[in-house]
C-alpha cells in the first residue's frame, strides 16, 4: 500500500538543517500536511491552518470529477524560464508581478509535488518581487474546506482529489468566472490566445453554460492488466463483450477471477466500463445522458442492454469476491498481486502504486468496455483543471498564474510526470513517459477508439451507479429493469 510518512516531530530539524546547507531561505512558502511529506528537500514551513488533519488518498469518487494520482515517470521537463522563455510563439516581455499568490495544490506523490514546485519556482524567478504561499499536500483539501466556507479562499485551487465540492462550489459563486478569460487571454510570455491552444472537447460548462474550470490535463478510464501475466496463463485482451466474457471463463478455468474493482468508490468501473459502452451507441446518445434532459432514456433500450451485460458477467462469476468493500488501494494491491486479472483505472494509476509495482509486472491499458460486436471501441475522459477564487485576495496574480500554466514547457511537464494527455494541443512525440504511459497514449491515440469527455456535472447520477454496480455484485440487483429504475429515479432528482 502506499507510504505515508509521519513526519510532526521532525520538521523543525528538517527545515532547520536543508536551510543551513542551503545559506539562504526559499521565497516560496510551502505549506505540508500532518501525513505527507511534499517538500524536496529545499525549505518549507508548516503552519496552523494546514496540519493536523487526517484525509481519504483516494482520487477520483463518485462525483464525476477528475481524479488523483498520476502515472508515468519522474523525468519531467526543465521549467526553470523567465518570462520570454521557450515557449511556443514569439516571446513577449511580460508585466513583472508583485504582493502575493496562495495556491491549493492536490498532490498524491512527491513526483506530483515536484512539478508544481519547479511551475512556481520559474514564476517566481520571472517575477522576482512576487511571494507565492503553496500549500499543497494529500489533505489540503479537507483541511482547507473552512476557509472556503468562510469566504476566504486561497487565490487558485487544482480541482483534484478528494475533498472538493465542485458543484456547490460554483453553484455558490466561490469560483471566478473564466469564460471570456479563456477566450482573450494570451499564453504567459507569448503571443499566443490560450483559446487557440486548447483542446475545445475538453472545457466543461457549468448548468448556467460558464466556465469556471480551466482545463490543464485529461486522464481517460479504462481496463488494465499485466500483459506478461495473461501470456503465461494463455489470457487474450477481450476487446468487446463477448470476449470479455469468453475471457471471464477462460480466466476462472484457471482459478483467477478476471475483474477486481475499488466497491468504495465503484465510480471507477462506472467510468471504465457502463459510460464507455454508452458511448459506444454513440457521442450523441452519451452527451444526451449526460444532459439528463430525458431520465426515461436510462430505461431505453441501449442502456436496459448495458445493464444486462453487466449482471450476465457478474453471475458468471468473473468478479473477485470481496471487492465492494475494497478501497481503491486495497483492489489495486490485489490486482498487482495476480489475484484479478483486470481492474478498472485511470492513468494515475503507475504512479499511484510505483513502490508496490512488482518486478517484471508489465502494466497495460485498454478500452475494453461492455460493447456489442461490430461497435467501436470507447472510452471516457475526464477534465483536470484549475479554478480562480471569486473571493480571492490576490485574483490578478493567480490569472497571470494561470497564464503561465499554459506555457508549452509546463505542459509537457506536466504530462510528463502525470501520464495523462494534455488538454492543449502541443507536441508530446519527445516527453518522457514510462513505457506503461506510452502504451496507453498510443492506445488512446489510436483514430478507432471513441473519446467523449465529461464536460459538465452528472451531479448524484455517478455515485448512483456506484451504488447500482455494487448491488449487482452483492445479489441485492438480479434485474436490469431495477438496475435502470433506479438510474431513472436518480435522473429525475438530478433533472434542470
Amino acid at each position: 500500500m502506499k507510504k505515508y510518512i509521519k513526519f510532526l516531530s521532525v520538521i523543525a530539524a528538517f527545515s532547520m538543517v536543508f536551510g543551513t546547507l542551503s545559506g539562504c531561505t526559499k521565497k516560496t512558502e510551502t505549506y505540508v500536511d500532518s501525513t505527507y511529506v511534499i517538500d524536496d528537500g529545499t525549505g518549507g514551513n508548516s503552519d496552523g491552518d494546514n496540519s493536523g488533519n487526517s484525509g481519504d488518498a483516494s482520487g477520483n469518487t463518485g462525483s464525476g470529477s477528475s481524479g488523483a494520482g498520476n502515472t508515468g515517470s519522474s523525468g519531467g521537463a526543465d521549467n526553470t524560464g523567465s518570462s520570454g522563455g521557450s515557449g511556443s510563439g514569439n516571446a513577449v516581455s511580460e508585466k513583472k508581478l508583485k504582493g502575493k499568490l496562495e495556491l491549493q495544490i492536490w498532490v498524491n506523490g512527491s513526483d506530483t509535488s515536484r512539478v508544481w514546485e519547479r511551475t512556481v519556482k520559474a514564476f517566481e524567478e520571472a517575477n522576482p518581487d512576487l511571494k507565492v504561499d503553496l500549500r499543497m499536500g494529500i489533505n489540503v483539501n479537507t483541511q482547507m474546506q473552512t476557509r472556503w466556507m468562510n469566504d476566504n479562499p486561497p487565490d487558485l485551487i487544482l480541482l483534484d482529489g478528494t475533498g472538493i465540492p465542485t458543484d456547490t462550489f460554483q453553484e455558490e459563486g466561490k469560483f471566478y468566472d473564466l469564460t471570456n478569460f479563456l477566450k482573450t487571454a494570451k499564453v504567459y510570455g507569448e503571443d499566443k490566445l490560450i483559446w487557440d491552444k486548447l483542446d475545445h472537447d475538453c472545457i466543461e460548462r457549468f448548468t448556467d453554460g460558464k466556465v469556471y474550470k480551466a482545463p490543464i490535463m485529461t486522464t481517460p478510464y479504462g481496463i488494465w492488466y499485466d500483459s506478461e501475466f495473461l501470456k503465461e496463463n494463455g489470457l487474450t485482451v477481450p476487446t468487446d463483450f463477448d470476449s470479455l466474457m469468453s475471457f471471464g471463463a477462460a480466466a476462472k478455468k484457471k482459478g483467477i477471477p478476471a475483474l477486481c474493482y475499488p466497491g468504495v468508490h465503484a465510480a471507477y468501473l462506472g467510468s471504465a466500463l457502463i459510460m464507455p459502452a454508452m458511448a459506444a451507441y454513440g457521442k450523441d446518445y452519451f452527451y444526451k445522458a449526460l444532459e439528463l434532459d430525458d431520465p426515461n432514456l436510462f430505461k431505453g433500450p441501449e442502456f436496459k442492454a448495458i445493464m444486462q451485460r453487466f449482471i450476465d458477467f457478474v453471475k458468471a462469476g468473473y468478479v473477485m469476491p470481496g471487492s465492494v468493500p475494497l478501497n481503491h488501494i486495497n483492489a489495486q494491491m490485489s490486482w498487482l498481486n495476480h489475484q484479478a486479472a483486470l481492474i478498472p483505472c485511470g492513468l494515475w494509476l503507475e504512479t499511484e502504486m510505483a513502490s508496490d509495482i512488482p518486478y517484471g509486472f508489465n502494466m497495460e491499458f485498454s478500452p475494453v468496455s461492455l460493447t456489442e460486436k461490430g461497435q467501436p471501441q470507447a472510452t471516457v475522459l475526464s477534465g483536470i483543471g484549475v479554478a480562480v477564487a471569486q473571493k480571492g485576495k490576490n485574483r490578478d496574480n493567480a490569472l497571470e498564474f494561470l497564464r503561465y500554466l499554459y506555457r508549452d514547457e509546463v505542459l509537457l511537464d506536466f504530462v510528463e510526470v502525470n501520464g495523462y494527455l494534455s488538454s492543449c494541443n502541443i507536441d508530446i512525440s519527445k516527453a518522457k513517459l514510462s513505457k506503461a504511459a506510452k502504451q496507453a497514449l498510443d492506445t488512446l491515440n489510436d483514430p478507432a477508439v471513441t473519446k467523449v469527455y465529461k464536460v459538465k456535472s452528472w451531479g448524484t447520477m455517478e455515485s448512483e451507479l456506484g451504488n447500482v454496480i455494487n448491488a449487482i455484485v452483492l445479489g441485492d440487483i438480479t434485474s436490469a429493469d431495477e438496475a435502470c429504475a433506479r438510474m431513472v429515479k436518480e435522473a429525475e432528482k438530478n433533472k434542470g
